[in-house]
């Protein structure tokens, strides 16, 4: 029987070690280096890497171009990605959290992987470690728990690297709005966004009006703070300004007692003034 060039595991003919090779193999029951030919064909590793594709492919299909983009380049880096609430079939490369750095109660170390598998092997380890009670159900590669009744998921996928000015992350607002459009940020300003985002347990459109919504209001009050700054500096204008503060505290009292203060408590009490006319 003619053996295949492909991968084929080996066994020293006089010990129990195993050793990969890839050489022009022989038929030969033992080579001249002393292997046995193990009667079990390892695939190569660009069939291996094929499978890893179809099955993560079916698992995270908005994933599918990634992954065999990945395939292509042969040397793409890997790294653990995290969201909540989206099924695996839905869920997209935008949709999802990168962490920097993985943490548990053994190690931290960097989130980065020089190949799938051992970004596979080790999100396994990460997610058991953390969350005992996690599963990997009806998604090849993706590990599923739950958290205060909402689905949370981990899987891998390439690592994307881009610069932040040439490949901005596009934000999508909701639809159903008034208005529809989108905000084109960085991609850490994005990685930001859905880290907030998820920690809060709200939408990436809600963390981000309420980003601008704070920013606004510091904008807008340190305008003012400089107009201000600018109307002291000149006399003539500033003058005219207090002469226009004076005359706005005569406004008419529309009834109410000049003899009586009142206080922020809603309770009044007479002057002396008038406390005397009583007596």
């Amino acid at each position: 029987m003619m053996i295949p060039r492909e991968r084929i595991l080996f066994v020293p003919a006089n010990k129990h070690e195993f050793a990969s090779r890839s050489d022009k193999f022989r038929t030969n029951t033992v080579d001249k280096f002393g292997y046995k030919l193990y009667p079990e064909i390892i695939r190569l590793k660009e069939t291996d890497m094929a499978i890893q594709t179809q099955q993560l492919s079916a698992s995270l299909p908005r994933f599918a171009s990634l992954f065999r983009s990945a395939d292509a380049k042969g040397s793409a880096e890997w790294q653990i990605i995290q969201w909540h609430g989206r099924d695996p079939v839905v869920v997209t490369p935008d949709d999802v959290i990168r962490p920097e750095k993985l943490t548990d109660d053994e190690e931290t170390r960097p989130n980065r992987f020089n190949s799938r598998t051992p970004a596979l092997r080790y999100s396994k380890m990460h997610v058991r470690r953390l969350h005992p009670l996690a599963r990997e159900t009806e998604h090849w590669g993706v590990w599923r728990w739950s958290e205060n009744g909402t689905a949370h998921y981990q899987s891998v996928a390439p690592i994307q690297e881009h610069s932040a000015a040439r490949h901005a992350t596009v934000v999508r607002e909701q639809k159903g709005e008034a208005y529809s459009g989108m905000a084109r940020v960085s991609a850490e300003t994005n990685r930001r966004l859905r880290e907030i985002a998820a920690e809060d347990n709200t939408t990436l459109q809600s963390v981000l009006e309420a980003a601008v919504k704070e920013y606004y209001a510091n904008w807008f009050f340190r305008r003012a703070d400089n107009a201000y700054n600018v109307l002291r500096q000149n006399e003539q204008r500033w003058s005219q300004e207090m002469s226009e503060r004076k005359s706005l505290d005569e406004t008419m009292l529309d009834g109410i007692d000049s003899d009586e203060v009142w206080h922020n408590d809603r309770t009044v009490h007479a002057t002396q003034t008038k406390a005397g006319k009583c007596g």
